[in-house]
């Protein structure tokens, strides 16, 4: 069949038959092996549950999970849709595929100095190699492969550990006390004389036996081998199990690998995070745990994680609920007496509270150091499970030597760093939150409703804590004007995915609603404790809006206080001060905080004020903003937050409008103002507002920290819709860019109509920048103009041009605003712009090469993706329809120079 397309001399026909054959196998082989896929490697940042869900929604291919983002594969064409996404990403690599990176599975640098880095951040470096020669290398380099699995993206938690959970677990400092320094170094001693303990051999297999037999004797009666291969032999973690009193079904994995490295004692790495393990195990052993603690000792680890790899591999396959994993490796090297590295994932709840209790329990002070791919804990977040890595603060000198023995180590400091482990275990365990399910508006929330017309939005249930949300329980909440709340079915469309809808109301109409959901176990769950309020409107002013990203205008004040006055900047987070919070708000990064500066920064003596620029408030709407306090001593309402409100630009009364003086942790929380609730408190609106917040410290003994973000005073506009006759819209679904780049566009004409003296004329965006992965279409801007049109041109007719500045589709909305109470909004008007394209370039890189005819090949024998636009850019030989006949002319252009693609005749002139 291809040979009977070929219209070419003999002599190329073998060549283009050959070579078109390869081609065809060339793109079968890279549609069935995704790891083959070519793209760039990009570092994407996610600090939100709103980054997460874009990241999710674009084309990159997360293939690492890294503490603050994930590293991604972008392939060839889908940079544009990653550049709408709003995500902040970093290309690190060219041309690369999955197959040929990997991660350092040392925690030295030595493969540092023999391998091209394409990521390094602190201790987490990403290598490109080539694994055919890695694998004739002996010694074999300590290298680990990404793995294929699809990594799970985890939405980050911002808040840090509330110590309020703490109490009630007990007393620790009894519980640490149990921790025997004589039992650590016997376990230690008894693991260096299983001579090297390298994984596959009879000493690790001897190793392996022992650690069996301690859990036994410890009283543990789910005491079992986990067999695995690799590629050194047969493999085993040991694994014990102590099922929880309350929650069974919840885990807390604790473990160190017991496996060493050929010629070293293996005493620090790592004999000592063993020890721990069987350690924190004898003791939890005769302690009542709520929930399952899994004990394992992990195998092969020196040679790729391999033994932690096939347990959280597992785990995640069946489902497990694993609420947090803790490593220990490395916790003993003889420099170290009072601090610690801590390695973690995107969540830090626990690592948090691990930090906490180093410190305060036994005098550790724990350095953050983000992502690292060496050890036990990594598979486990690879997987999307919470974990931390505790290691020695001062990296070990005699790290896989042969002096890694028990002469280079301090039993005492790590028998601090086994406390540390064993409350934080314990507290984790003790502390669980209950599964639930949580709430996300893929849309976000609706802050202005049309008037007269329904509202629909979109709601995102989804499980926190092994929840498990109840199918078809999503339900709204809605009040209309301050009245009693209705409920309505929302509309599941996707499982966990509803729709919402708000009924029409008339404009100036305050709508406030909340939704909730089910979980299978605990019930009944909303998304918030203050409903939401919106407004139907014609039209929604912001008086001011401020993020505090610039300075406009807010003053303050100290009214007695010594410390903790206001400041304006991103928050510092402290790790040795508490109670400050560890980000903004709303994410742009700055905030208003009491003193935002390190050390004890909280409110004392007296109280500090933050004042706003004067704002117009005199038509309806609402005061919206987000506050952080952190308060020790709630009783009596002595210290608060207090929020003030005066119409007339500072003179006169100020009157209360909100207190708050109920301790928040560390989150930030939201309140809103509406016109209801100063009308309540005997405020008239007016065009001269100011609010104050006040920060008040009456207890010496206590702590008060405060912040203000993201405020925002929304005005509710009305206006009367009128009719408009003779609005046309021509060519509005026809408008292109042709071969020849002409750009044809619509225009609009008003025909008749008795319009006020002037008025504006301007264009509304409707789906900005829209992605429809099932069409040719590309993303696609329409230039929003806004014109006013003068008096003397009001009797006759008048156009307005609107110009297409990309390929794509979307919809806009004409409006025409008559006078300060009038407008007139035209239904949505869609455009489709074809893209720019030359004849011949399927693929739609800009130029015409043998990818061309492997586009076509691929998209007619295999299903690939189109040519784009399919009938003008794969048509190369014009004759209406995309086939073989058009890549094999493509490759005579290419390689034997054959007439060029959209002129067959070789006449010069286009003929398509």
């Amino acid at each position: 069949m291809i040979k009977a397309t070929i219209s070419i001399g003999s002599r190329n026909a073998l060549f283009i038959g050959l070579l078109l054959a390869a081609l065809l196998f060339a793109g079968n082989m890279a549609i069935g092996e995704e790891e083959a896929v070519r793209g760039d490697l990009y570092k994407i940042v996610v600090s939100s549950k709103t980054d997460a869900v874009n990241l999710e929604s674009s084309p990159a291919v997360p293939v690492l999970a890294l503490h603050d983002g994930y590293l991604a594969i972008v392939e060839p064409g889908d940079q544009e849709i990653l550049d709408e996404s709003g995500l902040n990403y970093t290309l690190l690599a060219s041309n690369v595929s999955r197959s040929e990176l990997a991660l350092d599975n040392r925690m030295d640098r030595e493969n540092a100095e023999k391998f091209e880095i394409v990521y390094e951040s602190g201790d987490m470096r990403v290598f490109r190699v080539d694994f055919e020669q890695i694998e004739k290398r002996e010694p074999r380099p300590q290298l680990i492969p990404l793995r294929t699995a699809r990594v799970p993206i985890v939405y980050p938690e911002a808040e840090k550990f509330d110590r309020d959970m703490i109490s009630g677990v007990g007393d620790l400092l009894t519980l640490i006390s149990i921790v025997s320094q004589d039992s650590l170094e016997s376990y230690t001693y008894r693991l260096q004389a299983f001579y090297r303990r390298l994984a596959g051999t009879d000493s690790n297999y001897a190793a392996r036996d022992w650690i069996q037999s301690k859990f036994i004797e410890f009283g543990y009666d789910s005491v079992y081998l986990d067999p695995f291969t690799s590629y050194v032999g047969n493999c085993y973690n040991v694994v014990a199990v102590k099922e929880g009193s309350i929650r069974p079904d919840l885990q807390v994995v604790v473990g160190g690998h017991f496996d060493g490295v050929s010629g070293s004692p293996a005493a620090d790495d790592n004999g000592s995070g063993t020890a721990a393990t069987l350690e924190l195990a004898r003791i939890l052993m005769n302690e009542e745990t709520d929930v399952t603690f899994i004990f394992i000792t992990f195998d092969s680890e020196e040679q790729g994680l391999n033994g932690s790899y096939h347990y959280a591999d597992n785990a995640a396959a069946n489902g497990d609920s694993i609420i947090y994993m803790f490593n220990m490796d490395m916790i003993a090297h003889y420099e170290n007496t009072n601090t610690c590295k801590l390695y973690y994932g995107p969540v830090l709840t626990y690592t948090d509270l691990c930090a906490d209790l180093a410190d305060s329990l036994v005098g550790i002070s724990s350095i953050y150091s983000g992502s690292l791919s060496g050890s036990d804990h990594h598979p486990f977040i690879q997987n999307g499970y919470e974990a931390t890595f505790l290691h020695e603060g001062i990296f070990s000198t005699v790290y896989h030597s042969s002096q890694d023995s028990t002469t280079y180590m301090n039993f005492s400091y790590m028998t601090d760093m086994t406390k540390a482990a064993l409350a934080t275990v314990y507290v984790v365990g003790q502390t669980y939150a209950q599964p639930q399910v949580a709430f996300n508006f893929p849309g976000g929330l609706p802050e202005g409703l049309v008037p007269d017309q329904p509202t629909t939005f979109s709601v995102e249930v989804y499980g926190l804590n092994a929840g498990i949300p109840v199918p078809g329980s999503g339900k709204l909440f809605y009040s209309i004007v301050g009245g009693p709340f209705d409920s309505t079915d929302m509309v599941e469309t996707l499982p966990n995915l509803y729709s919402a809808t708000l009924p029409a109301t008339a404009c100036g109409t305050r709508v406030a609603f909340y939704v909730g959901a089910d979980e299978q176990e605990n019930g009944r769950f909303y998304d918030t404790d203050v409903p939401h309020s919106a407004a139907a409107a014609t039209n929604l002013a912001y008086s001011i809006d401020d993020n505090f990203q610039t300075d406009q205008g807010w003053t303050t004040a100290i009214v007695g206080a010594t410390s903790g006055y206001w400041e304006r900047g991103v928050p510092v987070d402290d790790d040795g001060w508490e109670y400050d919070p560890a980000s903004d708000a709303d994410g742009s990064g700055m905030c208003y905080l009491t003193q935002n500066q390190y050390g004890n920064t909280d409110v004392d003596n007296g109280a500090v004020r933050l004042i706003s620029p004067i704002f117009d408030m005199s038509l309806p709407g609402t005061i919206s903003y987000n506050y952080y306090l952190f308060l020790t001593n709630t009783e009596g309402g002595v210290d608060k937050l207090l929020v003030e409100i005066n119409n007339s630009g500072g003179a006169g009364l100020w009157t209360t409008i909100a207190v708050h003086d109920e301790h928040n942790g560390l989150d930030w929380n939201h309140n809103e103002i509406t016109e209801l609730d100063l009308a309540a408190a005997g405020v008239a609106l007016s065009d001269n507002m100011q609010i104050r917040f006040t920060a008040n410290d009456a207890d010496p003994q206590s702590i008060v920290e405060a912040g203000v973000d993201a405020f925002k005073v929304t005005q509710i506009q009305c206006y009367e819709e009128v009719a408009v006759s003779g609005l046309q819209v021509y060519d509005s679904t026809s408008i292109i860019i042709s071969a020849e780049n002409d750009i044809i566009s619509g225009s609009i004409e008003l025909t008749e109509g008795n319009i006020s003296p002037e008025y504006e004329v301007w264009f509304m965006d409707d789906q900005e920048q829209i992605y429809q992965p099932d069409t040719n279409y590309y993303s696609m801007d329409v230039a929003v103009s806004e014109a006013t049109i003068a008096s003397a041109e009001l009797t006759g007719n008048w156009s307005f041009q609107i110009t297409a500045i990309q390929p794509g589709e979307t919809d806009f909305t004409i409006q025409l605003k008559l006078n300060d109470a009038a407008y007139y909004s035209s239904p949505l008007i869609p455009i489709n712009v074809a893209p720019d394209y030359i004849v011949g370039d399927a693929n739609f890189d800009g130029s015409i090469n043998v990818s061309d005819a492997v586009a076509i090949i691929n998209y007619v024998f295999v299903g690939g993706d189109p040519p784009v636009p399919e009938e003008a850019a794969g048509d190369a030989n014009c004759d209406g329809t995309v086939n073989v006949s058009d890549a094999v002319m493509i490759v005579n252009y290419v390689f034997v120079g054959g007439n060029p693609p959209g002129d067959p005749d070789g006449d010069g002139e286009p003929d398509c």
